[in-house]
C-alpha cells in the first residue's frame, strides 16, 4: 500500500509538474506574441517621439532667414532610427515660386541630416504685404485675446478673390471648453467680417 501511495504521490507530482510546464510555455509563447504584435503596431502606426527631437527640427528649419515661423510639425518614429514627418512653414511674402522651391528643398535636406525624412513642407505666407489683410490680421489678433483657450495664431491667408480667411490656432492645453470658445471666436469675426468665409484649423502641439 505504501509503494501505491508512492506512485500515486509521484505520479501526481508528474502531473502537476507538467501543467506548470505547460502553462508556463503557454505564457512565454503569450509574452512573445504580444511582443511581436506590439512591434508590428509600431512600425505600421509609429511610436511616440521625444520632444527635444521636435525642438530640434524646429530650430534648424528656423536658422533659414527666409522662414518666419514654423508649426503643424508632426514626426512619427517607425523604428530602428527611421522617422518621417511633415510641416508647415510662413515666409515672407516677396519670395518667388522659384525661391519658395528651393527653400523647401533646402529645408528638407538640411533636416534628413537630423534623422528625419520630410514628405511633406507646407507653404503659408504673403498676406500681410496687403494693407487690407494687415489690417484684418490686426483685428482678429486683437480679438483673440478675449478667449482664454485661445493661444497662438499662424499660417494667417487672405484670399480677396476666393472672399476666404484661414489660419491656425494654437489652444491652450491646460484650458477646457476650447471647441465652445473656438465657436464664439469664428462667430465674432464672421460678424465683423460677413462677406468673408471664415476657415479656423487647430494645431494639436506647437
Amino acid at each position: 500500500m505504501k509503494e501505491a501511495g508512492h506512485v500515486i504521490e509521484i505520479l501526481l507530482f508528474c502531473f502537476l509538474t507538467g501543467c506548470f510546464c505547460c502553462i508556463l510555455i503557454s505564457l512565454l509563447l503569450l509574452k512573445a506574441g504580444i511582443d511581436m504584435l506590439i512591434d508590428t503596431t509600431n512600425k505600421v502606426l509609429g511610436t511616440k517621439i521625444d520632444p527635444e527631437l521636435k525642438e530640434k527640427i524646429k530650430r534648424r528649419i528656423m536658422l533659414e532667414e527666409e522662414v518666419e515661423n514654423v508649426f503643424n510639425l508632426v514626426i512619427h518614429n517607425y523604428g530602428e532610427g527611421f522617422h518621417v514627418g511633415s510641416v508647415d512653414i510662413e515666409v515672407r511674402g516677396d519670395m518667388t515660386a522659384k525661391q519658395i522651391d528651393l527653400l523647401s528643398h533646402r529645408i528638407v535636406r538640411r533636416v534628413k541630416e537630423e534623422g528625419v525624412h520630410l514628405t511633406s513642407v507646407g507653404i503659408t505666407g504673403g498676406s500681410l504685404n496687403d494693407p487690407t489683410a494687415a489690417e484684418i490680421w490686426d483685428n482678429i489678433l486683437s480679438m483673440s485675446k478675449n478667449f482664454q483657450t485661445i493661444g497662438r495664431l499662424y499660417g494667417y491667408c487672405f484670399d480677396a478673390e476666393e472672399k476666404c480667411i484661414s489660419f491656425y490656432v494654437l489652444p491652450v492645453s491646460s484650458k477646457k471648453h476650447i471647441n465652445q470658445e473656438l465657436n464664439l471666436f469664428r462667430q465674432q469675426i464672421e460678424e465683423t467680417y460677413p462677406e468673408m468665409k471664415i476657415e479656423i484649423d487647430k494645431v494639436l502641439a506647437e
